[in-house]
């Protein structure tokens, strides 16, 4: 997952904050999935991160297409 926001543009923290958008939680989320839950922090599962992947892939492949033309 880190790869994939990373390739994204996105930021991969080691800790949560007030400024953290969403945690990718797996089957031993630990320490970060309580912090992120107290922080009101949305947390997601590797399927829900998936599916927002796929639709930012399907957003900017057709806003960069669009200016290929």
């Amino acid at each position: 997952a880190k790869r994939k926001i990373e390739g994204l543009g996105g930021r991969v923290t080691s800790s949560v904050s007030k400024q953290t958008d969403y945690l990718v939680a797996g089957e031993d989320p630990g320490s970060k999935y309580d912090s992120a839950t107290k922080l009101g922090v949305r947390i997601i599962d590797e399927n829900e991160f998936e599916v927002i992947k796929e639709d930012l892939d399907k957003y900017f492949n057709f806003n960069i297409n669009n200016f290929q033309k």
